[in-house]
């Protein structure tokens, strides 16, 4: 059983150990490699692992209504316990299927968890979370920082429900916990929703290869006989590697597509191998045909290349900045025919109606 040997390689190896571990090669460096989240951490995983969480629900199959029973009654109540009287968290590690706390609820939430432990004669369940539970002894130096309250269990949730599918994905269970604890640990800037849904539009019509504001000034400025011709040439090479983006974001859970987005960005930003590379490199060679258009007979044309190419490295870490921060809804994107056509009126024409069509058609 694929999910068991899974479980089983992570103790072994103690991965569930002391931090929320990222391979920043992967996701082009989308998530930080260590939680410095400390606080979370003992809030949400003190009584039980993450990873432990995962491994009880998929050995026992829970249903959904059933995991976000079990989560309210030992999780979150440990959580609220914390905070009211943090030495709680000295008790936690009793694995007796009966306690003789006499604080009630910590009794029936230690009583309801050890019974899960203790039913699986693996022990697995048990012994990622006392790993997990000593990592925490060991980064606080046995002695637990004054706690704030946070409340993130609605966001634990989603991410558990998350997880539970996460089976099904391709790159299976591993980098989904991977992928979630440190989605769950960091901490999201907030971003304007003008500035997503400008966001959202730039990366669907290319702006990862070209900045659409950029392009639509230097359309305007072009001398060449058929403007229109050259624009419908160079459009769906443009406009390419995002198609593919999009492509690969079907079906995908919330982290999936953000750290797929992401690890797309920095293939643009510093060409990297990978499945987009080819698509992005052709998008690349279109974009300098133009821009030597543009800057034919220029003597300074390689100082205004230079600060355009700063121009598209700036657009590209404000994408990068804006969707590793956004919520699950600012991750919509669309590239279909009235997209294209959209987009293509407004470099030809340049006039605010067109810019307004095409904004609508991401706010439909």
């Amino acid at each position: 059983m694929d999910f068991l040997k899974f479980f089983l390689n992570a103790l072994v190896a103690h991965d569930s150990g002391n931090k929320v571990r990222t391979d920043t090669r992967e996701h082009g460096g989308a998530y930080l490699g260590t939680s410095t989240n400390l606080n979370r951490e003992i809030l949400y995983e003190g009584f039980i692992s993450i990873d432990s969480m995962v491994f009880i629900s998929e050995m026992n199959q829970f249903s959904r209504e059933l995991l976000e029973e079990f989560i309210r009654k030992t999780v979150f109540v440990a959580k609220e316990l914390l905070f009211e009287d943090p030495s709680a968290f000295n008790r936690f590690n009793s694995c007796l299927e009966k306690s003789d706390y006499t604080e009630e609820k910590l009794r029936n939430a230690l009583e309801l968890r050890n019974q899960y432990f203790n039913s699986d004669k693996s022990m697995i369940g048990k012994e990622l979370s006392m790993e997990k539970y000593k990592a925490l002894i060991s980064r606080t130096n046995g002695k637990l920082p004054r706690l704030h309250y946070e409340d993130k269990d609605e966001e634990y949730l989603r991410m558990m429900e998350r997880l539970i599918n996460s089976k099904h994905e391709d790159d299976g269970i591993h980098k989904a916990i991977r992928r979630e604890t440190a989605e769950f640990y960091s901490d999201r800037a907030e971003i304007p929703k003008s500035l997503v849904l400008d966001s959202r539009i730039s990366l669907s019509i290319g702006g990862s290869v070209f900045a659409p504001g950029i392009l639509v000034d230097l359309i305007k400025k072009l001398n060449v006989p058929n403007i229109s011709e050259l624009i419908n040439r160079m459009i769906p090479r443009l406009l390419a590697p995002s198609e593919e983006l999009i492509s690969r974001m079907h079906l995908k859970s919330f982290t999936e597509k953000k750290s797929l987005v992401v690890d797309f960005l920095y293939s643009c930003l510093e060409r990297r191998d990978g499945p987009f590379k080819e698509k992005i490199d052709r998008a690349f060679e279109e974009r300098t045909k133009i821009l030597e258009i543009y800057l034919k007979g220029d003597p300074r044309a390689q100082q205004k290349l230079q600060v355009l190419d700063k121009l598209q490295e700036d657009e590209i870490n404000k994408l990068i900045f804006v969707f590793r921060n956004v919520e699950e809804d600012g991750l919509v994107f669309r590239i279909d025919r009235p997209v294209v056509e959209a987009y293509i009126s407004l470099l030809e024409d340049a006039q605010r109606p067109a810019k307004e069509a095409l904004y609508n058609l991401f706010m439909e």
